[in-house]
């Protein structure tokens, strides 16, 4: 079981340049997949194209053999660098929530999520807080893989911690494979148990630890 890119070619618009180059990679269940390389060199889209929210031009994505999901709840879930682009500004977080599934009391000690939050409107919450409960929408039963696309950068070291805890924490005990989408080697050399780099549309295994 894995989620897979296939020969992915993608760009923006009909002439514009390639931005994947028939790339492909491997996230199987239980597994945690690294892809590092520089700013620009086009690790988001491919994350985004891994999680449907873009298609390819060419190539496949399958999800356990099948092609992504065009309807309902998608088994590949994506947590983005900037929370507060992720949810919607008119609904409560705990409406958010409910959306994906009805996080457990666990989960929300887990991440140190106040209940009094779920009341609260995104635009009263930090940027460290907003996180929280986007990772925590992510994490239901029905989520096979997730994408994490420099999920925690913006935030302090504290929070940093306390979310990669409870996610590698969590993808031990659920079996869900995880992207990790980043410019940092050393986070991802530390929790990774492969790393593939990406420079000007090539894509190659950069390290691998405990294969």
């Amino acid at each position: 079981m894995r989620l897979e890119a296939r020969e992915v070619f993608f760009r923006y618009g009909k002439k514009g340049p390639w931005v994947l180059e028939g790339e492909s990679l491997s996230v199987p269940s239980g597994r945690t997949v690294g892809l590092h390389g520089p700013s620009g060199c086009g690790k988001t889209t491919f994350g985004r194209v891994l999680a449907g929210y873009l298609e390819p031009v060419a190539g496949q994505v399958l999800v356990d053999g099948n092609p992504l999901p065009s309807r309902g709840y998608s088994p590949v879930q994506m947590v983005f660098q900037h929370p507060e682009k992720s949810v919607n500004p008119r609904l409560k977080l705990g409406l958010t929530l409910v959306e994906s599934w009805q996080p457990d009391a666990d989960l929300l000690e887990e991440l140190c999520i106040d209940p009094t939050w779920l009341d609260r409107w995104p635009n009263e919450l930090s940027a460290g807080e907003l996180q929280r409960i986007c990772v925590a929408r992510v994490l239901g039963p029905r989520t096979r893989y997730i994408i994490a696309d420099e999920m925690t950068t913006m935030l302090d070291p504290v929070t940093q911690a306390l979310i990669w805890k409870v996610v590698l924490h969590r993808k031990d005990i659920q079996g869900f494979g995880l992207l990790v989408v980043s410019h940092d080697a050393s986070l991802l050399d530390l929790i990774c148990d492969e790393v593939h780099e990406l420079r000007g549309g090539s894509l190659a295994l950069a390290a691998q630890e405990g294969a």
